[in-house]
């Protein structure tokens, strides 16, 4: 479904994802110039990778957290404040907030999260 609506092809998403069994590996990551843009683009990600595993997509900000924390997005001051900006918003069906649960991804975060991987997967050509 993800595919078709997002005009995503399987050879784009194989240039960016390695399944191995239960295990999700990025072959390509964003590269964003700042924080905020990159911890927008991890939580995109991070919502692909449990689509692939559990068949949901949704994002834990915990997950997005401790990622940010390993590539280098962490913004410690401003990692929550940037969850309740209007481009996170639109991109989920609730908040994301701080230790919370598990929100899943809007029409609209599906759209980015295929815009996402199109790019990522330009970059790996």
């Amino acid at each position: 479904m993800f595919l078709r609506r997002t005009e995503v092809t399987e050879e784009e998403l194989n240039r960016i994802v390695l399944v191995e069994g239960d295990e999700v590996h990025f072959v390509q990551a964003p590269k964003s110039k700042n924080n905020a843009q990159g911890q927008l683009d991890w939580s995109l990600l991070l919502a692909l990778k449990n689509a692939i595993l559990r068949n949901v997509f949704e994002t834990d900000p915990e997950e997005v957290r401790s990622k940010c924390i390993d590539v280098g997005f962490y913004d410690k001051n401003n990692f929550a404040r940037n969850f309740k900006k209007e481009k996170f918003k639109n991109l989920f069906k609730g908040a994301l907030v701080p230790q919370g649960n598990a929100v899943a991804l809007s029409p609209n975060g599906q759209d980015a999260l295929g815009e996402l991987v199109r790019s990522l997967a330009g970059e790996a050509k």
